[in-house]
């Protein structure tokens, strides 16, 4: 049949077109097959394959002759500057070096399981106890600005100002030396024990100890308690908490340290604290005497009195050495960053402040104050110094002008054989008697040690702990209040039987005294006129508020810096008084008017009324013997407590009584507060560090004197 309207080629144009590309895929395989070599890409090479290997081995034997060669061609090091560093970034090369600016480099360790020692035994070193162990109760009126920072401190404190605090300091001497000798020693010589290595406890290319004193525990005993009573034994002894407000590494210790990783980092941070750990300091004062340690505080009252000034000298030689090193280690006015007066546009209303107006002496000022009160610090130094040598004290015989302080001894306690630590217990009770004893806890060296399985408990401990030390002598702390009968007979004019009684009560750093004549059926009752220049009472609500908004003010009693600039010595009760005459005189205060008491604060009393709850009932003659056991008879007072109970004392035994000599040496200090130059040390330029749980106000700068 014959297709209308299609022509022939339209028919077969298909098998044309099949048929050119079965031509095209036969010349494409003859020519793949037979025309063209065959090569391969090796590299940057282009081989035959047969050639293949060529190439590689080539590569192999030039890699293997670097590998064997003796001299290889190292790289050089490239030179990176401060400024392609901070431009880079983390993308420059690292370059070592010896040390850096930002203090000694981290030290790397790998955390994870040690390995155990084969055929190793070890012993933990039994230390020593420490020695010349001494305690002494400390009285003082704690700075406002302490119980406004330290709540904890604050709920141990008065109610009311003034924050008189009763308190005990503890004192002891341990020997580090002892520690590494034991470390270093074998324990059973040719037992089975072997020395630990020196690695777990040393540091061998520094020597610097990788065990540190975490902490010093102390332990007390109540012989008496405040009511008079001695409790049970099971019940008179307990552990001394840590200072109210300061940290406490020992707790802190147990409750980060779970594994051998986590040591390091700790030790590096006691190590860095170690005076706060070894020796804290007591609590800013601004009334009573200065603290000093219990080996010189526990002194009889009729010691002689050259041993009273050499001892009040030395403590007032080692507070100026502190405030000199503080001076010494305080930067410079020209090394300080530049303060920015000027935080917005520079203008007055545009978010900035104008820069204060100064006068031409305080364009000078800062500098030359700084010299001044060194110059002033080191005056007073040589003048005690050379009054110790007077008195036959050579404790600073080898100081060649007296001027400079004491070297202070840097050494690593690990080697040191006269390691003084101290501690204060702040729960003391007036009224009570108690005793101390000390023991010195540190880090085990064998703690995450993979030992044997027989030692793996001396593994698991973290800690390592001295003996206990002896018990202290009795330590006293006096009732806040006290009286004595000072004399007792009949009245020459009306026959009537009278006594005379001294009253005591601590009131603002120190006791006071008052006087009290009666006759039978009186009370006791006297007023003890206080110093005039007493610091002030701050107004503590407003300062809890201050510091907790990060402001500090100076503490009443502490230095005030114009007087420091003017060249006047602080005068330690919270005041600034004008002198006409000029720098260096400072003016009598022989008005109320000249006194600044500053905003925010309160003037103390002028007097204090001591009563005693006791009551003259008459006197009573008591036979008895004279030092030279000669019969005497005795005129004793008889009286009745609030409890009713009748009692008699005699005024010959009260007046050769301890008690009665240090309360009333106590008072006589407290007649003259105010009127003899402060013991308190200015800070330097910047301020005292804070203490801890001080925050610094904005800006940094230590706040808070006293």
């Amino acid at each position: 049949m014959k297709l209308k309207g299609i022509k022939p080629w339209e028919q077969h144009i298909e098998k044309g077109v099949l048929g050119l590309c079965g031509i095209a895929l036969a010349g494409g395989l003859v020519w793949q097959l037979f025309l063209q070599k065959a090569e391969v890409k090796v590299g940057n090479q282009t081989v035959a394959p047969a050639d293949a290997f060529g190439p590689v081995k080539g590569e192999a034997d030039k890699l293997r002759s670097r590998i064997e060669a003796t001299q290889p061609k190292l790289p050089e090091i490239p030179s990176v500057d401060l400024a392609s560093k901070l431009k880079l970034g983390a993308s420059a090369p690292a370059v070592s070096s010896a040390g850096t600016a930002l203090g000694p480099a981290p030290r790397m360790r790998v955390a994870g399981p040690a390995v155990q020692v084969a055929n190793s035994q070890f012993a933990l070193p039994a230390i020593a106890a420490p020695t010349a162990v001494v305690a002494a109760s400390y009285r003082a009126t704690i700075d406002p600005v302490e119980a406004a920072s330290l709540p904890e401190l604050a709920n141990l404190l008065p109610p009311q100002q003034p924050f008189d605090k009763a308190s005990v300091s503890v004192e002891a001497t341990f020997s580090g030396a002892q520690v590494a000798e034991l470390l270093g020693t074998d324990p059973d010589g040719t037992g089975p024990l072997e020395p630990m290595p020196q690695s777990w406890w040393r540091d061998v290319a520094t020597g610097v100890p990788t065990i540190a004193i975490v902490g010093v525990e102390v332990e007390r005993m109540v012989v008496r308690g405040a009511d008079g009573k001695t409790p049970a034994e099971d019940k008179a002894v307990s552990v001394v908490p840590p200072m109210p407000g300061r940290p406490s590494f020992i707790q802190v210790w147990k409750d980060d340290v779970r594994s051998a990783g986590d040591v390091p980092p700790m030790v590096e941070e006691v190590t860095v604290a170690a005076e706060d750990v070894l020796r804290p300091e007591f609590y800013r004062t601004i009334a009573g005497p200065a603290w000093a340690p219990p080996a010189e505080m526990v002194v009889s009252t009729d010691e002689d009195p050259n041993a009273r000034e050499i001892r009040r000298s030395k403590n007032r030689v080692a507070e100026i050495d502190k405030a000199l090193r503080r001076f010494q280690a305080a930067p410079k006015d020209n090394e300080r960053p530049p303060v920015r007066e000027d935080s917005g546009g520079g203008r007055k209303g545009g978010g900035g402040r104008e820069a204060p107006t100064q006068d031409k002496r305080d364009d000078k000022g800062p500098e030359q104050d700084r010299e001044r009160a060194i110059k002033r610090l080191q005056d007073e130094r040589k003048k005690l110094v050379d009054r110790l040598k007077v008195l036959g004290d050579k404790t600073h015989g080898s100081d060649t002008d007296g001027t400079q302080p004491a070297a202070v001894d840097e050494r690593p306690w690990i080697v040191r054989s006269d390691l003084k630590v101290f501690a204060h217990d702040l729960t003391a009770e007036p009224g009570a008697e108690y005793k101390y004893r000390v023991r010195i806890v540190m880090n085990n060296p064998l703690f995450g040690r993979g030992l044997q399985e027989s030692q793996k408990a001396l593994a698991e401990q973290s800690l390592l702990t001295s003996a206990w030390s002896e018990w202290t002598k009795v330590v006293p702390v006096d009732r806040n209040s006290e009286f004595f009968i000072v004399s007792a007979g009949n009245d020459p004019l009306t026959g009537r039987p009278t006594a005379s009684a001294q009253l005591f009560e601590f009131y603002y750093g120190y006791y006071r005294k008052a006087s009290a004549s009666v006759e039978p059926g009186d009370g006791f009752r006297g007023t003890a006129k206080l110093p005039a220049m007493l610091p002030n009472f701050f107004d503590f609500e407003k300062l809890k508020a201050d510091v907790a908004a990060g402001k500090l003010p100076q503490a009443p009693g502490g230095a005030d810096p114009r007087r420091e600039r003017d060249g006047m010595p602080p005068d330690g009760g919270g005041r600034r008084v004008s002198s006409p005459n000029g720098p260096g005189e400072p003016e009598k205060p022989a008005a109320e008017a000249a006194i600044d008491r500053g905003p925010g604060t309160i003037a103390p009393p002028e007097s204090r009324l001591l009563t005693v709850p006791s009551i003259f009932l008459g006197i009573r003659q008591v036979p008895g013997l004279d030092s030279n056991n000669n019969p005497v008879v005795r005129t004793h007072a008889v009286l009745r407590d609030q409890t009713n109970s009748v009692m008699s004392t005699g005024p010959e035994a009260v007046r050769l009584s301890e008690l009665y000599k240090r309360l009333s040496a106590n008072a006589e200090l407290g007649e003259r507060q105010g009127k003899e130059e402060s013991t308190d040390v200015p800070p330097p330029p910047g301020g005292r560090p804070p203490r801890p749980g001080v925050q610094p106000p904005p800006g940094g700068g230590g706040g808070g004197g006293g």
